[in-house]
């Protein structure tokens, strides 16, 4: 059964990865932030999409296996995207 932390989970994960606060990436914008920071725009946009799953999941009391599945996926492809370069953390802009 997966836990209701996935949300805070992927917020640590993604400040992170932006070199923020966890406060910072909490917000209407991440997908503006992410895409500012060169994050592809298909990718900044399903992460702003799924934290507000993640953040709904919490009512229902736990994240779906197919919400946790996507995320994991998702931190993949963000992992490699931060890794591979021409992405600028919000430290370095």
């Amino acid at each position: 059964m997966p836990s209701t932390d996935v949300a805070d989970a992927f917020a640590e994960f993604t400040a992170a990865c932006l070199a923020c606060s966890v406060r910072t990436v909490i917000g209407p914008d991440l997908s503006t932030r992410l895409s500012n920071a060169g994050v592809a725009h298909v990718h900044a946009s399903r992460a702003a999409e799924l934290f507000d799953h993640l953040i709904a999941s919490r009512h229902e009391g736990r994240a779906s296996e197919a919400l946790v599945e996507h995320a994991r996926a998702l931190v993949d492809e963000l992992a490699t995207e931060f890794r591979d370069g021409g992405v600028t953390r919000v430290d370095q802009a």
